[in-house]
């Protein structure tokens, strides 16, 4: 079994690994709140990261799915959590 643990924990370590990010780049990990999104029929735990490049404020939203032994986890980074939303919405179900 690759993973023992479901999405809020996979965020939490996804989290974790922010904490100490690399130079020049800094990650706002207070206050983190899961929430749920809905991404081609399929439920994904979701976190909002707010950072800093060095060149501006953005978002990144992590999106985590547990499907039997793997994790499924999409980032998308973007001006906010809203336009983030907007660009995992265009994934649709394979047929």
């Amino acid at each position: 079994i690759l993973f023992t643990y479901d999405e809020e924990e996979y965020l939490d370590a996804v989290v974790n690994t922010l904490k100490n990010p690399p130079a020049g780049i800094t990650y706002e990990t207070s206050g983190i709140t899961y929430t749920t999104k809905n991404i081609a029929g399929y439920s994904y735990a979701k976190a909002d990261f707010k950072f800093n490049n060095g060149y501006g404020d953005f978002v990144q939203s992590g999106y985590a799915r547990k499907q039997d032994d793997y994790m499924i986890f999409i980032c998308a980074i973007g001006a906010s959590a809203e336009a983030n939303d907007s660009l995992v919405n265009i994934i649709s179900k394979a047929d």
